[in-house]
């Protein structure tokens, strides 16, 4: 979704790695997915941080002072 992933997910109620986790177990307790003895909820804590994968990279980067441009100035 690009630079509006995190306004969506926010929208949507997910706030961290934790969330994602409840949608799986979820769709893990409807049989839509399948599981594993070693599948647990804690598989989905503190995986990333959600500013730094959704919003960061779509931040403008910093720019350096603007320097004026020699070949604009006019001379005497």
């Amino acid at each position: 979704f690009g630079p509006m992933a995190m306004t969506l997910l926010h929208h949507w109620g997910i706030r961290q790695t934790e969330d994602f986790g409840q949608i799986v177990f979820n769709l893990v307790e409807f049989g839509i997915f399948g599981k594993t003895e070693s599948d647990s909820l804690e598989d989905f804590t503190k995986v990333y941080d959600f500013d730094h994968a959704f919003a960061k990279p779509f931040r403008p980067a910093k720019s350096l002072a603007r320097q004026p441009n020699p070949s604009l100035s006019q001379s005497s």
